[in-house]
């Protein structure tokens, strides 16, 4: 259902295939692409004014989305949108007002990024080799958005919607074990400590 909720949006699908990509890491069964590889194979081709939107693949946006896409990236050059957490099943894509109801936790991921492609250009050297599918990375990117921006100018509210679950990746005996998490947990430390930076606040311990 989330990508029906993407559909009805007018813009370009800039889909990326895994035939695009060079490089995966292996994690048990899985081969998991890297973030940064898969921003810059969308943005081939495209002109530095002209804006990325990356989302996951089971987020739902509000028909909203680009208008509020644009009112923030009028004040700033990249952006973000924590997600509201909905508990029941979602059969059909919620009304924007609704979304608001919602569950907003504190700790709740970012889903729903968006950047000109000059602000990836210039800013992509500082986002680490972190992978898809596995967890942290979306607490260092807002970061990154954070320092570049204006805070809280950066944060877009309630265009994006998720059907809570369980993630079989955050279990406490299983994360532990995926290549793929530590991957990205040992680069966030390394981000968040040259930033002068306590993991432990966002959650690193």
């Amino acid at each position: 259902m989330a990508k029906s909720t993407w559909d009805k949006l007018k813009w370009d699908d800039g889909k990326v295939l895994r035939s695009d990509l060079s490089r995966f890491l292996l994690d048990g069964n899985s081969s998991l692409p890297y973030i940064r590889d898969v921003i810059d194979a969308g943005a081939k081709g495209l002109s530095d004014k002209d804006v990325v939107v990356f989302t996951k693949g089971d987020t739902c946006l509000a028909n909203e989305t680009i208008e509020e896409i644009k009112k923030a990236m009028s004040r700033v050059a990249a952006c973000y949108c924590i997600r509201r957490e909905i508990r029941a099943e979602l059969k059909s894509p919620l009304s924007d007002i609704n979304i608001k109801t919602g569950l907003m936790y504190k700790k709740n991921p970012a889903d729903l990024f968006a950047f000109t492609v000059q602000w990836w250009n210039k800013n992509r050297k500082n986002f680490p080799s972190m992978v898809l599918g596995r967890e942290r990375w979306d607490t260092v990117i807002t970061t990154l958005i954070d320092e570049s921006g204006m805070w809280p100018d950066t944060v877009i509210k309630d265009i994006v919607y998720h059907e809570m679950h369980d993630a079989f990746w955050c279990e406490p005996d299983i994360k532990v074990k995926l290549v793929g998490n530590r991957v990205n947990y040992d680069l966030a430390v390394v981000f968040f400590k040259k930033r002068g930076l306590s993991h432990e606040k966002f959650g690193f311990k």
